[in-house]
């Protein structure tokens, strides 16, 4: 009999991770988008010349912001990993959710570190929704970095696989013979190696 076997993956799976990729892209732009927002204070652009030429870390919130930068380049190369090679990128994503985790810690306990700095060097906190937005996005935005690796660790990386055999009603005859050749000559060694074995055993006789 004669069949043919085509294992392709299922609509849903591809739609899957579409969705996922996109619901981590967008959760990435928004962190990085509110994170530049506060730390502009709204929309002042000198701030970024100013903190440069004159950079403190005890009162400057530059390194905050570039530490929302580098959570987004990160989960950005993941994505890229993802969407080019998906095979192996997700079981290597997987296997580094037990590391990956120690940078959003890392800048939680700076973005707690920077508020001490900030202290030390002003008597009193600014009462300013845009100075506490920093903070509280820097937390916000490394709890929302873990749960896009989360995401993407759970795409399925399953790929499309054709197997063509034999089907007398869709294969076609180049098919049929190929592999019924293919039969014929397996079963013609299978034929010498009995004729090789029932002669040893009369010669041991």
């Amino acid at each position: 009999v004669l069949f043919r076997v085509e294992l392709i993956d299922p609509q849903h799976t591809m739609a899957g991770k579409k969705r996922t990729i996109t619901a981590v892209i967008l959760l990435t732009l928004v962190d990085i988008t509110a994170n530049t927002i506060a730390y502009l204070n709204g929309g002042s652009l000198n701030k970024f010349n100013h903190d440069i030429n004159f950079f403190s870390i005890f009162t400057s919130l530059l390194d905050l912001w570039a530490l929302g930068l580098l959570r987004v380049c990160v989960l950005f190369g993941a994505v890229l990993s993802v969407l080019y090679n998906t095979r192996d990128a997700v079981p290597r994503i997987k296997l580094s959710r037990s590391w990956i985790g120690i940078l959003p810690a890392a800048v939680c306990a700076y973005t707690f570190v920077k508020l001490l700095l900030y202290s030390e060097k002003e008597v009193k906190f600014p009462h300013k929704p845009w100075f506490w937005a920093n903070f509280v996005g820097n937390i916000v935005g490394s709890a929302v970095f873990y749960f896009n690796w989360t995401l993407l660790s759970r795409i399925s990386p399953q790929e499309s696989h054709t197997y063509t055999s034999i089907n007398t009603a869709e294969g076609t005859t180049e098919e049929t013979e190929r592999l019924l050749g293919g039969e014929e000559k397996t079963s013609n060694k299978k034929g010498r190696k009995k004729k090789s074995n029932f002669s040893s055993v009369e010669k041991l006789f």
